[in-house]
């Protein structure tokens, strides 16, 4: 169970970095998200 939840907070951070470095990309095209 314990790492269930270790994997599903590792997750979670992924998704975060790889919106953030997708956002980052498109305002640096000049597009606001």
């Amino acid at each position: 169970m314990t790492a269930q939840i270790i994997d599903g907070k590792a997750l979670s951070k992924q998704l975060r970095v790889g919106f953030r470095e997708r956002v980052g990309r498109l305002v640096e095209q000049g597009v606001r998200p």
